[in-house]
Order: structure tokens, then C-alpha cells, then sequence
């Protein structure tokens, strides 16, 4: 990969799915100190563009780097942006939304760490996160609902997604054994 330039790889993050506080479980700080991580191990050589609803705002403002930017793309049930001039450089308030986004916030990669994305282009690269096979192991601690609604959407993630991060050999196994889909598609980044 000798030829890649040396301008820095523009990775546009879809955070618009996480809520406020603990309403994701664990996958919220997973995926905040994976962004973390990669963004200190390789410094410059990435730019991020976090999109955001409102509601996420200060959680991602109190660890972004100045020169990554986050774009508020919305607002969440009983949350405003922050008001003209009140949050650092690298903010942005886009009440367009994701209507042609790739040209206001151009990347060269997309990362979706809940799946499938209103993001995701056809040109566009696309990795997404899987944290569990839960609706394929252990389908009895889930609503019959909540089984067929993952199923369903597991199949369009690896079906979309150009990789997928998982969080172990386990989740990496499981995907291959239950859904076919190729090594070399999967990676495996640990938790923090």
C-alpha cells in the first residue's frame, strides 16, 4: 500500500443511533474507546467526522480531538444543539440532515458501529460492528420479535458491509459458521 497519499484517511462515523447515557448497554463505551484508541495510535493519519443527534453532543465533544469534527445532524426528544459560538472548533449544526452529506463532510470511508447506516453509499467503503450471535445462541432470552428483527438485520449487514469488526474469535466463529461469510471479511478488535 506504498501508493496511498499522504493526505489523511476521512472516516465519517455514524453515532446517530446511540442514545443518551447507558441507553446502549455496552456497546456505547466500547465504541467510544475504540474511536479513542485508533484515533491516538494513529494521530493524524485519520480525520473523523462524528455524526451525531443532539442528545450525544457533549459525550462526544468531551472526547473528540480538535481536528476531527462532529456534526449534529438532529436532535434528539427534549435536547438542542448547542447555541452558535458555544462549543470548540470542529462542531457543526446541520439541520439537512443526511441528505447529501458525502458532499458537505466528504469520506473515504464509512464506519457503522450499529449495523447498517443512512450513510452508507454505494462508492462509499462500509465496516460495521457485531458484539454477539445472542439471537443465534442464546434465542430464548430474547422476544420472538427481537430473534427475527436481528436475524433480519444481521443478514443485510453482512451482506452491505465491505468488513466487520467483532469483539472476539467467538463472535468471528459464529459468523462464519452461521452466516457463511468469508475470513477475510472479519476482523477481531478486543475490548478495552
Amino acid at each position: 500500500m506504498g501508493g496511498r497519499s499522504a493526505r489523511p484517511l476521512r472516516v465519517a462515523v455514524d453515532l446517530t443511533r446511540l442514545g443518551q447515557g447507558g441507553q446502549n448497554g455496552g456497546v456505547k463505551p466500547l465504541v467510544f474507546r475504540f474511536l479513542q484508541w485508533i484515533a491516538a495510535a494513529r494521530g493524524a493519519e485519520f480525520r473523523f467526522v462524528y455524526f451525531t443527534k443532539s442528545s450525544l453532543v457533549p459525550e462526544v465533544e468531551a472526547w473528540r480531538r480538535d481536528l476531527d469534527r462532529q456534526v449534529c445532524i438532529g436532535e434528539s426528544e427534549g435536547c438542542r444543539p448547542p447555541a452558535d459560538g458555544s462549543s470548540r472548533p470542529g462542531f457543526a449544526w446541520d439541520p439537512r440532515g443526511i441528505e447529501d452529506w458525502s458532499s458537505r463532510w466528504p469520506a473515504d470511508v464509512l464506519y457503522a458501529p450499529l449495523g447498517f447506516s443512512p450513510f452508507c453509499r454505494p462508492s462509499l467503503p462500509w465496516v460495521s460492528l457485531i458484539v454477539d450471535t445472542l439471537h443465534r445462541d442464546h434465542p430464548g432470552m430474547l422476544p420472538p420479535g427481537e430473534v427475527a428483527f436481528r436475524e433480519q438485520w444481521f443478514r443485510e449487514v453482512l451482506a452491505g458491509a465491505d468488513a466487520v469488526q467483532c469483539i472476539s474469535q467467538f463472535v468471528k466463529g459464529q459468523l462464519q459458521a452461521c452466516y457463511s461469510v468469508p475470513a477475510d471479511k472479519l476482523f477481531v478488535t478486543y475490548c478495552a
